[in-house]
């Protein structure tokens, strides 16, 4: 689950796809050379992790810091420095990526109704979600503090906090991919190929969640441990108690729902004409 957490963010750019140029370009371009490039880069350092800690006294599943280790062990200790400064700052950015993102959903849903209205209010001068972006920088800040003050060290909050953050990432992955066919269709897009690629994701996101809830009395899968038991069980209620909450609302307020689903297929058919523009 933590390599997958590693990788996701990549669709980061969809959460902005009224505002970017020519969408079905630059946002299709953008995610995937985000996936293209941090592959490249991951699969390359995993090696050069891997054969730096050989011989090592000290073993790599333990090292919160392997690459600052390393530079310490090859006699280069300025340039773990320098490294952890780019960590550093690489997380800065993921959370602020992370931030934008999830303010911009808040957003969207403060203004169908699904949230407080105030969520849905703009800048007045810069026109940008700034309540959303507040309130989800506040979240995005407390939570890792709770766990700071409950005893959790900063290694295994992230570690843990990961896990549980990877394991929506790949219910929304895995539904993403269902839908993508479907969606496809409706808008008379759907090709062999996008099938494929949907076959494909799904059999790819299998692997980790197989490896997380592994399978009984194997050693290659070997069945899920805690902490991840409660971890899994807390995102399983979590996501119970939302799927509650929406059929709530769809029982107290129909005319809300009916307005999501009208603003979805609103973007649908602008997707949808937008290859007869371009032809013509």
């Amino acid at each position: 689950m933590l390599v997958v957490f590693g990788f996701s963010g990549f669709e980061s750019s969809t959460s902005l796809g009224a505002e970017a140029k020519d969408p079905l370009k630059s946002i299709p371009r953008s995610v995937t050379h985000s996936v293209v490039f941090s592959g490249i880069v991951f699969i390359f350092m995993a090696y050069v992790v891997v054969m730096g800690f050989e011989g090592s006294p000290m073993s790599l599943a333990n090292s919160e810091a392997p690459l600052d280790h390393l530079s310490e062990k090859f006699g280069v200790g300025p340039l773990g420095t320098v490294i952890t400064v780019g960590v550093f700052l690489s997380f800065f950015a993921c959370t602020l990526a992370a931030i934008n993102s999830t303010a911009r959903i808040i957003f969207s849903m403060a203004r169908h109704g699904l949230f407080f209205e105030a969520l849905g209010e703009a800048h007045e001068t810069n026109r940008t979600p700034h309540v959303a972006v507040a309130v989800a920088a506040l979240i995005t800040f407390a939570a890792p503090t709770a766990g700071l003050a409950f005893g959790i060290s900063a290694f295994d909050a992230q570690g843990h906090f990961g896990t549980l953050c990877s394991f929506g990432f790949i219910s929304v992955y895995l539904l993403i991919t269902l839908a993508a066919p479907l969606y496809l269709r409706s808008i008379g897009q759907l090709s062999w190929r996008a099938v494929a690629y949907s076959a494909g994701g799904l059999a790819f996101m299998a692997l980790p969640l197989l490896g997380t809830f592994g399978l009984p009395g194997s050693e290659l899968f070997p069945p899920i441990d805690w902490p991840n038991t409660l971890l899994a069980g807390a995102f399983f209620a979590y996501m119970l108690v939302g799927v509650a909450w929406l059929l709530v609302e769809r029982i107290r307020r129909p005319q809300m729902i009916e307005t999501v689903q009208d603003a979805v297929e609103g973007g649908q058919m602008q997707f949808a004409v937008a290859p007869a523009k371009r032809a013509g």
